[in-house]
């Protein structure tokens, strides 16, 4: 076993050590969670002192550089402070070994950091999230997929096999080991939370897609939510009594739900933009490499780039409000133009802002930078190297 693989088994087992009785009495009333479940998941407790996981390490053999690699530790002001203060720690076990961990704010957390729950540093890449609640996996037997490490906790503890990206989704390097986990399974339920925003059913409906073009079979369950409720989860759920394998037969295959045919609208549109994106780039690549200009040939003046690039409406085909031309809108109306003083504004979620032409080219034509983002710096300069070469020559 490595250095990485004994700082883990070792930190695990300090961290249940320093487990305090308050925290195993608020894992029952808060998550439901009993003794044998809290020893099995090998729930611990960080302590709030700063150097206590430090110099616990390097009395049990580790150097100073094996800890600082491992991730568990944080070294930005020079002293090697412990990443999790005062929080509940909740590893990720795989072959019945801990792997990874995330930490969950307490009223005692002293770590400074805003998250509710804080995960692993990767250092570099070498420490990769893996996916939670593998091992409980059983072939020939139905298999939950959800979204919140306790709501996996406590279907574990009444008897489900459960797996979770510990978020809405899984990341695109898990979706390979989570396709094979799934295709153990002889039914796959998602579980998400049932909430007014309807992130956890998108991130459900995203891993279901998925699923399903591998020739899987995964159906959407829905938690029951009261009126006035602005979130359910499965952990709610069951605490109140709900039997999950009760959500089963009113499950919904994924492809057959309402919001599966939106999903799949957005994600081609989006690859259609990245596809476009990759085009212009390439473009301008071969540009700069057959371009007579010197590197650091001055920027053109400004005045004869705004005589030579087209109207803002050229690239948004009219003016008013519309529907965009890159991301679609099902209202009509997530794109403001005025062709009078030649600028635009993107009203669709999670894109929102605008600009003049030059901004326009740079966010659609060469996705140099995001809608609310400054144009400026390298991106500026590259937006207007291209206006000068896409559209000097047609002058």
């Amino acid at each position: 076993m490595g250095d990485f693989a004994k700082i883990m088994e070792e930190a695990t087992a300090y961290f249940q050590t320093c487990l305090p009785d308050w925290c195993v009495t608020h894992l029952w009333e808060r998550y439901g969670l009993i003794q044998t479940t809290i020893e099995r998941a090998r729930i611990g407790y960080a302590p709030a002192d700063r150097y206590a996981l430090f110099l616990h390490l390097l009395e049990a053999g580790f150097s100073g550089e094996a800890i600082r690699q491992s991730g568990l530790v944080s070294t930005y002001d020079g002293t090697p402070n412990a990443l999790w203060r005062g929080r509940i720690m909740f590893p990720y076990l795989q072959d019945g070994t801990p792997r990874y961990f995330i930490g969950r704010k307490t009223d005692k957390t002293a770590d400074g950091l805003d998250g509710k729950y804080i995960k692993q540093k990767r250092m570099n890449g070498a420490i990769q999230e893996p996916i939670y609640g593998a091992d409980t996996v059983c072939a020939g037997e139905p298999l939950i997929i959800t979204e919140g490490i306790t709501d996996a906790i406590l279907a574990h503890q009444v008897g489900y096999p459960c797996i979770s990206p510990v978020t809405v989704r899984f990341k695109q390097e898990r979706v390979g080991e989570m396709l094979g986990l799934c295709s153990k399974a002889s039914q796959i339920y998602l579980i998400m939370d049932n909430e007014d925003n309807d992130a956890g059913l998108k991130g459900a409906v995203d891993t279901g897609l998925k699923l399903a073009r591998a020739g899987l079979k995964p159906y959407l369950c829905t938690i029951p939510r009261a009126a006035g409720e602005e979130k359910v989860d499965l952990n709610d759920f069951i605490r109140a009594g709900g039997v999950p394998a009760e959500l089963f037969p009113d499950a919904v295959y994924v492809e057959d739900h309402p919001l599966a045919e939106e999903r799949v609208e957005e994600q081609i549109q989006a690859a259609a933009v990245q596809i476009h994106r990759d085009v212009v780039r390439e473009r301008m690549r071969h540009s700069r490499k057959t371009s007579r200009k010197k590197p650091n040939e001055p920027l053109p003046d400004m005045q004869a780039i705004k005589k030579i690039i087209p109207p803002i409406t050229f690239f948004t085909g009219g003016e008013g409000l519309l529907v965009h031309p890159v991301y679609g809108s099902k209202s009509g109306g997530n794109l403001s133009v005025d062709g009078r003083k030649d600028v635009w504004y993107c009203f669709h979620k999670g894109n929102e802002g605008g600009g003049d032409v030059l901004k326009w080219i740079a966010v659609y034509e060469l996705g140099l930078i995001r809608e609310g983002a400054n144009l400026r710096g390298e991106a500026f300069v590259k937006t207007v190297r291209y206006v000068e070469e896409r559209y000097g020559r047609n002058k």
